[in-house]
């Protein structure tokens, strides 16, 4: 069976991703499509616009197999989302390609884009590329704009314009992991049709996923359907209608709490709170009336709003960073959904996988105990996501998750 991997939110499932996966399937000569999803928060360093089960019913309806992105990698920076997810397919032992979007289709580029990205972005900092950023960072340079400057001297100015693009950006940073860890997942580009991720106009019947989601806070139904499949609009009218969606408000309340009862010494222990950042949060918090006003308060030239928002649900789910350290290169792949197609799948994992396949959290015999604190974050984070969205005690709430069966 050939399987190919995607890698995505669904913050929600609309047409553009529905065409993204018809295309993978055609394009790769996939069997079938497994589909690696963040669960309850998502890279931008906010909560998901619906819940997990709810973004899984519509992934399904494009793809066959939906595994779980742990919050770690969710929530982190493009690097370990990348590398996060990108471990998963590998270590599910069949998936043999990975399809995402991008702007341009030159395979060379983004090999090219790729080794860019593992030479300036090398943890070790002992490679040229480390040493000219850091030489860069010295001059006061952004890192954005000192990673930039770093590539375009070492690879050319083609290759900084093909990162400056985020709808590249991700693809980029998958192929870096692939050619990381030398996993022979073959990387495939879907030429990205319609609008850019955070563009609010429609072309054609495509609209981004931000436009889509202030649709639905200003619950502007109509307008929705004809950017999203039937299921997915369905899914919405559902949640909606059951005012499911996160309270922003409660959000800033439970967080002004956390870091109120915080001391400064205890929140630098926090993964993400670095260089003196503890003391600036609690600086901007006294100033502070909503979440974008604390992370705006936060906000400096050298990080920008999602890395901030991401350290504010870090600092949410108590996330150490020694545990963050401690867990580095955990793995396993938690089943969310299947339709028949992704039940054949599975069943191939459990013969070849290289990782945990976890399907019941609650009779899960796994005694690796990385892979228990990793899973303790992930429930951490959907009990948080179950208050902000119903206001109800979500302890536990993860545990008692069934797939969806679409069999």
């Amino acid at each position: 069976m050939r399987v190919t991997g995607i890698i995505a939110e669904y913050d929600p499932f609309h047409n553009g991703h529905l065409y993204m996966a018809e295309r993978a399937r055609k394009e790769t000569g996939a069997d079938a499509l497994v589909a690696v999803m963040s669960g309850c928060f998502t890279q931008r360093g906010t909560p998901a616009s619906l819940e997990k089960r709810a973004r899984t019913e519509m992934a399904l309806a494009g793809v066959d197999l939906v595994l779980e992105l742990p919050f770690l990698y969710a929530c982190g920076s493009a690097r370990e989302f990348a590398e996060g997810a990108v471990s998963i397919l590998e270590g599910t032992g069949c998936v043999s390609g990975l399809a995402f979007g991008a702007e341009s289709a030159d395979r060379e580029l983004l090999f090219l884009a790729a080794e860019a990205v593992n030479d300036v972005g090398d943890s070790s900092g002992c490679s040229r590329g480390a040493e000219v950023l850091r030489e860069l960072l010295h001059e006061g340079r952004t890192y954005a704009s000192a990673f930039s400057e770093a590539v375009r001297r070492l690879y050319g100015a083609g290759t900084a314009e093909y990162l400056s693009s985020p709808n590249n950006l991700l693809g980029v940073e998958y192929t870096a992991a692939i050619r990381r860890m030398g996993s022979g997942i073959d990387p495939f580009i879907i030429k990205r049709k319609g609008v850019e991720h955070d563009q609010e106009s429609a072309v054609l019947n495509f609209m981004s996923g931000s436009a889509i989601r202030q649709m639905m806070k200003r619950r502007m139904t109509e307008e929705i359907k004809s950017f999203v499949p039937v299921s997915t609009y369905d899914i919405i009218i559902r949640a909606l209608s059951g005012n499911d969606l996160v309270d922003e408000d409660r959000l800033f309340k439970i967080l002004t709490y956390r870091i109120m009862t915080a001391s400064a010494e205890e929140l630098s222990g926090i993964n993400m709170v670095t260089e003196g950042l503890e003391n600036r949060i609690i600086s901007a918090l006294a100033g502070a009336g909503s979440m974008d006003e604390l992370a705006e308060g936060i906000k400096s030239r050298r990080y920008t709003m999602a890395r901030i928002r991401r350290m504010l649900m870090q600092i949410l789910v108590n996330v150490r960073k020694t545990e963050q350290e401690q867990l580095r290169g955990t793995y396993y792949a938690r089943v969310l959904g299947f339709n028949s197609k992704g039940r054949d799948v599975l069943k191939e994992m459990r013969e070849k996988s290289k990782i945990p396949v976890i399907n019941n959290l609650a009779g899960s015999k796994d005694s690796d105990s990385r892979v228990k604190k990793m899973l303790e974050f992930d429930g951490r984070a959907a009990a948080l996501y179950e208050l902000l969205r119903s206001g109800k005690n979500g302890f536990d709430i993860d545990k008692k998750y069934i797939p969806v069966n679409k069999v």
